[in-house]
């Protein structure tokens, strides 16, 4: 317990640290948050999990600052390890774990992992920190003031596989992954069963001084608007071909 409480104040100091430095002081002030899971997931896994942005009223959520959210969770990790808001935070006013997002993101971790609770195990955070009504204002200028934060958890966590919730942030990460030298060799699109929505699964080369690996980055439509459920044949053809894309040296 003495380790994990020192790995976990290990993380939410560099949080701190790297977010004044890279973002300024003053986005600790504003409403928003940083990660989903416990601050134990921040340690080499096979997996990270990008949303955008906390989502929520940033005025009626004022007093939710980034620093807030940083040591609540914090104490969170401490307490219980395996701590997941997706899992035991109450959102919406519902039991917990029982909004409809935490409900989708449940559902989908059933489908690709076997359980809802592997998500005790994988990092899941946001690429974007501050808190907005929608992600219309959400842009790469605004992308960018955060990723160096990103990068940190990317280069700690090492994972063979990146899950974006939302087509923005996987198309922001093949656009950062590239200017590490990488190349995308594949991708190949999955109908969501949703419209004319689209799942994407791409296999990049080893991005120099990010990973130390190739890496799969899987897109799912965002999952406030994209019901999970019901799909589950859908998601097995996309496991079926994300362990193929994992177990290839290179895929043409």
């Amino acid at each position: 317990m003495v380790k994990d409480k020192e790995h976990c104040l290990w993380v939410k100091n560099s949080l701190i640290s790297l977010i004044k430095e890279y973002c300024g002081e003053e986005v600790l002030g504003k409403s928003g948050g940083v990660l989903y899971s416990s601050y134990s997931t921040v340690k080499p896994g096979d997996y990270v999990i990008f949303g955008i942005n906390p989502g929520g009223d940033p005025v009626q959520m004022s007093h939710w600052t980034i620093e807030c959210d940083i040591e609540y969770k914090y104490k969170k990790s401490i307490e219980k390890g395996t701590w997941n808001e997706y899992i035991d935070e109450i959102w919406s006013g519902e039991e917990p774990g029982e909004s409809i997002f935490q409900r989708r993101i449940r559902r989908l971790s059933e489908f690709l992992f076997g359980s809802e609770s592997k998500l005790r195990d994988i990092c899941a955070l946001n690429l974007v920190f501050i808190r907005t009504r929608n992600e219309k204002g959400i842009n790469y200028k605004l992308f960018n003031r955060f990723w160096r934060v990103d990068e940190w958890f990317i280069k700690t966590v090492q994972p063979k596989c990146i899950i974006t919730i939302g087509k923005k942030p996987y198309e922001y990460l093949h656009q950062k992954f590239s200017e590490y030298g990488s190349k995308k060799v594949c991708e190949k699109k999955f109908p969501a069963s949703h419209g004319n929505w689209k799942m994407r699964i791409s296999k990049i080369t080893e991005p120099s001084g990010l990973v130390d690996k190739p890496i799969v980055i899987l897109h799912i439509p965002h999952l406030s608007r994209y019901e999970v459920s019901g799909k589950k044949q859908i998601f097995d053809e996309v496991k079926e071909y994300l362990n193929e894309l994992q177990e290839a040296e290179y895929v043409q």
